[in-house]
């Protein structure tokens, strides 16, 4: 794959890479929670937010329609890199298992069709794109790495990446008090490395996209 040279205005350099990432992912986090602040956005018969995330897909996608450096960076293909299957098949496996295994320790809930298009579809398209697709290649060549090289590793991008990721997910606030699951933490960031790995060593982000709607899908699926 070609790479834009150095000193083309589309190839950002390490420190305003690691800068944009940090915006883009404060825009993606204050759209996701728009609806807590305009009422509207809430759509009728549902209690998940749609709006958000048709919101935070959007501007990913306007992102990369705009940048030839970011969709060549993201992981947007179908082809993954020789010998990268058997640990995207291993991670999702483990996915699969691990979304079960959490549905086991749940309350009892029930499976609509409106929960299982939105975890089947939703979050796996925002947060794809946006953690092991955007983010990642911006952070990866803020620290001196190739968001392609399709190499086997586990770097800083990928530690800090999933750190928030994991931390987005375990932080919550209700009825004026702070939370924090440290469980729900723990499971996350876990996940969150996994397929970072998956997308940095396939170079795509197909598989990453696989294993979390296989997670979220096993987590609602409704108990025998």
């Amino acid at each position: 794959m070609t790479q834009p040279p150095k000193n083309s205005p589309e190839f950002p350099g390490p420190q305003a890479c690691r800068r944009l990432a940090g915006l883009f992912l404060a825009v993606n986090f204050l759209l996701l929670s728009l609806h807590n602040f305009l009422p509207v956005l809430c759509l009728p018969g549902t209690h998940w937010n749609w709006s958000g995330k048709i919101l935070a897909i959007a501007f990913s996608c306007a992102l990369l329609a705009w940048s030839p450096w970011l969709r060549q960076n993201a992981g947007l293909r179908w082809r993954q890199s020789p010998g990268s299957i058997p640990l995207s098949l291993l991670c999702f496996f483990v996915c699969v298992g691990e979304g079960l295994s959490s549905r086991f320790r749940a309350s009892p809930m029930t499976l609509s069709s409106d929960t299982l298009f939105f975890q089947l579809l939703m979050p796996t398209l925002d947060e794809e794109l946006s953690f092991r697709g955007i983010a990642l290649a911006l952070l990866e060549r803020g620290h001196g790495q190739s968001p392609v090289s399709c190499r086997l590793r586990y770097g800083r991008a990928a530690f800090i990446l999933a750190l928030v990721f994991g931390l987005m997910h375990a932080i919550s606030f209700e009825q004026g008090h702070l939370g924090f699951n440290l469980l729900n933490f723990a499971d996350i960031f876990i996940f969150a490395s996994m397929v970072t790995v998956v997308r940095t060593r396939s170079g795509s982000l197909l598989w990453p996209m696989l294993c979390h709607s296989a997670w979220n899908v096993a987590f609602f699926l409704p108990w025998p």
